[in-house]
């Protein structure tokens, strides 16, 4: 058929996409803390939608070993973010949890970021 070698997205824009929509509503994004009652939370951190969104065993696990598609999918979230103010973490995860727990970050911004992270990608997606 002629529309069965069209391109898909890579599975870290897909992992994106789904994180995104985790934490789409404003009352399931969750700042400052981790979960740590044993119960599935009802709102999740931008780590935490990750691990969700990527069906991780142990997503839960706050110091857990990320999956490649998680790695991947966080290495282009921290691409966007501002390049002031996060550079002290080295780490990838270090700099989306300052971002994710920071006083002036909103909701929006989150949403944003995601927004550009899932752009940046399919725009590299394109040029290849």
């Amino acid at each position: 058929m002629p529309f069965d070698n069209l391109p898909s997205e890579p599975p870290e824009v897909i992992l994106l996409r789904r994180a995104q929509r985790i934490l789409r509503n404003p009352y399931r994004w969750w700042k400052s803390g981790w979960h740590d009652n044993g119960a599935v939370p009802s709102s999740f951190c931008l780590l935490s939608a990750l691990g969700l969104a990527s069906d991780a065993p142990g997503w839960l696990i706050q110091h857990r070993k990320m999956l490649p598609v998680e790695k991947q999918a966080a290495r282009l979230l921290v691409r966007q973010l501002p390049k002031h103010g996060l550079r002290r973490f080295q780490t990838v995860r270090g700099r989306l949890i300052a971002f994710n727990d920071n006083s002036a970050t909103t909701h929006a911004m989150v949403m944003e970021l995601f927004d550009r992270a899932i752009a940046s990608a399919s725009v590299k997606e394109l040029a290849l």
